[in-house]
């Protein structure tokens, strides 16, 4: 099961460039290139015709005009077929070379055997071939680097023994269902090298009958780059998951950026599931009567694929307001197009609060809820410079209570004090809303009266 049977077939390796790469002796004897001499001349040489590479490439190869060893030039069908690297990448090209019979006749072109163990030299991960009693009868030079063993060694190790403890019973399994039921198996498995290295690899069989037997013929994939892939996302996935601030993950879509993600954080903040807010746009959680410029800076902002920050209401799923300080920031793919959107929005509703409550205590008079002398001089400044623009007049009437003293040494400040907020809530429903009402101190009142006609009364 050394050699596999005479053939007018060749095949060796490319890079993306078209240069030889590695180059057998079955393909020596086509061509009349050694093995040594082949690495790193152009395949184009090999045309009398100045075939060209990248057209040969897009179509994949097709009927050529060749020239063969000792100068003849004939036909022959040349197969391209990509090559891929562990990650999925493309890595160079397998080059096939076939010649009919019909067609070497005439060109007296002909082509040794070819030895199976120079065919899986070429191959890019381990090869091995088992007998049924888990020894290996066939493998190539990166299964001896993989495992740092000799040639002999490999000859007397049995295939369990590269397996660690825990992995023992599935390769047991796999291999069994291959020889009795021609199963086509895989698995991964962490391989330990004599020096300790340790590498991810998947590998897998199928049977394969050779010479009156059969024989599990298989393959090794060195997975380290998705392995570390791998544990990078589930790194990022669980920080998502950890995070505090609500986190949603868009696709665009037209005009409409659809759920794909969100992280507890953001079911928590909004009050909606995952599964209530996938494969919908994130304007379901909307109040459209509130913060109509800051929604429009939204939709400008992922019409135009840039990143925006805003801060405006939402409703919870109870119906509740929330004040959102929403950040959104486009993604890019491989080619500079946005494709998503990362919104990362936090609850500022407390903070809000407080911010207003301070606010209101700084400019309003705590007894009775009117503006203060700081807010009046506010109010009044603003309303100065409205009028002159439009115009207009403003009325500034100042109210002293007669007698207050007489009512606070009679009855005490705490009916003084039910007086103030009596004669407040009269003097706040008998003006308009645009118009002021402020208590100065002790027993005086300003009226700021804006948009009057004259100052008669």
């Amino acid at each position: 099961m050394s050699f596999i049977e005479p053939s007018a077939q060749v095949t060796f390796l490319l890079d993306d460039e078209g240069t030889v790469v590695s180059w057998n002796p079955a393909a020596a004897a086509m061509f009349g290139w050694t093995p040594a001499q082949a690495p790193g001349r152009r395949l184009a040489e090999l045309f009398p015709d100045a075939a060209s590479w990248p057209a040969l490439a897009s179509a994949g190869g097709g009927k050529v005009r060749m020239r063969f060893a000792g100068g003849i030039d004939g036909k022959a069908r040349l197969a391209l077929l990509r090559q891929y690297d562990a990650d999925g990448a493309p890595q160079g090209w397998t080059a096939s070379v076939t010649v009919s019979p019909h067609e070497s006749a005439d060109e007296s072109v002909r082509v040794a055997s070819t030895p199976l163990s120079d065919v899986v030299d070429l191959l890019p991960g381990t090869f091995y071939a088992i007998n049924r009693t888990g020894r290996l009868v066939l493998w190539n030079h990166n299964l001896e680097r993989l495992t740092e063993m000799t040639p002999d060694e490999l000859a007397a190790a049995q295939v369990l023994d590269m397996f660690e403890a825990h992995e023992r019973p599935l390769a047991v399994e796999n291999i069994r269902r291959v020889f009795e039921e021609g199963a086509e198996v895989s698995m991964e498995m962490n391989y330990v090298s004599r020096s300790g290295r340790e590498t991810p690899m998947l590998v897998g069989g199928a049977l394969i009958a050779c010479n009156g037997d059969s024989y599990l013929f298989g393959m090794g994939i060195n997975i380290a780059k998705r392995r570390a892939k791998e544990r990078q996302l589930m790194l990022s996935e669980r920080a998502l998951h950890a995070a505090s601030n609500g986190i949603v993950i868009t696709r665009c879509v037209g005009r409409d950026s659809i759920i794909e993600y969100v992280n507890p954080a953001f079911e928590r903040i909004a009050g909606y599931s995952a599964e209530e807010s996938m494969g919908r746009d994130p304007r379901f959680m909307t109040a459209p009567e509130f913060d109509v410029h800051e929604r429009s800076q939204v939709r400008l902002a992922v019409a135009e694929r840039r990143p925006v920050n805003v801060v405006f209401r939402n409703r919870r799923k109870n119906g509740e307001l929330f004040w959102n300080d929403l950040r959104i920031t486009p993604v890019r793919d491989e080619h500079g197009e946005v494709t998503h959107f990362i919104g990362i929005l936090q609850d500022v509703t407390a903070t809000k609060e407080r911010t207003a409550h301070l606010e209101h205590e700084v400019n309003h008079d705590p007894l009775t809820g009117l503006a203060n002398r700081t807010l009046l001089w506010d109010r009044l400044d603003h309303a100065v410079h409205l009028a002159h623009r439009h115009h207009t007049m403003v009325a500034a009437v100042l109210i002293d209570l007669d007698n207050f003293k007489t009512i606070n040494d009679t009855f005490g400040h705490e009916a003084g004090d039910v007086v103030l907020k009596v004669v407040a809530r009269r003097l706040q429903a008998a003006v308009r809303e645009s118009d002021t009402v402020a208590r100065m101190s002790g027993d005086e009142f300003v009226l700021v009266l804006v948009d009057q006609p004259s100052v008669r009364f």
